[in-house]
């Protein structure tokens, strides 16, 4: 491989798009593990943009993300199921919502409708990732937490 790849690649990783901090976690160790996935593909993503890397790079970094999100949601509906959790529905309703969003955005960047994943789009999954760990994630967490207390 080209040396400007691994120079653009450690520029990629020095770039931080969504900060992880130990507010995003849940205490369930699946789902925090998956979170700080999330940001780290996102932050990797970030970093292909600013660093001016190919449709390419960028078009598999911004498949590795949606895919990422799509395996996370399954897992935490698995521990929905797992711990009878009431809310499940809403939740994975708000899963599916996203997962559509980004299946429509990963159509619109691979039929060259977008010129690749831009900062707006960048910007909407963050604060979507954000809001959801903080509020829908954390509601889940409480829960399971109350029923091992059992």
């Amino acid at each position: 491989m080209p040396s400007s790849f691994f120079h653009a690649n450690e520029r990629m990783c020095a770039l931080t798009f969504m900060a992880w901090n130990d507010r995003l976690l849940t205490g369930i160790e699946a789902v925090d593990t998956d979170h700080r996935k999330l940001v780290e593909i996102l932050n990797r993503l970030y970093g292909g943009m600013q660093s001016g890397l190919g449709r390419e790079v960028l078009d598999d970094l911004f498949d590795e993300l949606l895919d990422y999100t799509q395996y996370h949601f399954a897992r935490e509906e698995r521990l929905f199921e797992r711990y009878d959790y009431p809310l499940a529905l809403e939740h994975a309703f708000a899963h599916a919502k996203m997962a559509k969003w980004c299946t429509e955005a990963r159509a619109d960047f691979k039929r060259g409708e977008l010129p690749g994943p831009s900062l707006q789009v960048l910007s909407y999954l963050k604060d979507w990732l954000f809001d959801h760990i903080m509020e829908t994630d954390k509601r889940f967490a409480e829960y399971v937490a109350a029923r091992k207390k059992y």
